[in-house]
């Protein structure tokens, strides 16, 4: 059912992957992942408590995609982060 609230979920996640490796976690705003979303601002926080909470939930629900970066773990998240992100482009 479009508008639900597993689509919006998901809508986030996908924001969040395409602005994180754009701009980086830091350089992103919760503003601009729901503008990327289509919803306000507001209702972010509905879905995810902060943009912390938001990166846990992109790593937990899609990283199981990704074993072969599961162990980079040692690596800074602002280098793996990006290429995590630009394997959904």
């Amino acid at each position: 059912m479009p508008g639900c609230a597993g689509d919006r979920s998901e809508r986030i996640i996908d924001a969040a992957l395409a602005l994180f490796a754009k701009h980086g976690v830091e350089g992103t705003t919760m503003k601009m992942l729901a503008k990327e979303a289509g919803i306000s601002a507001g209702l972010t926080y509905h879905y995810f408590s902060s943009k912390s909470d938001l990166l846990d939930q992109v790593i937990g629900r899609r990283g199981v995609d990704f074993p072969e970066l599961a162990h980079r773990h040692h690596e800074s998240i602002e280098i793996v982060l990006p290429e995590f992100a630009q394997a959904f482009g």
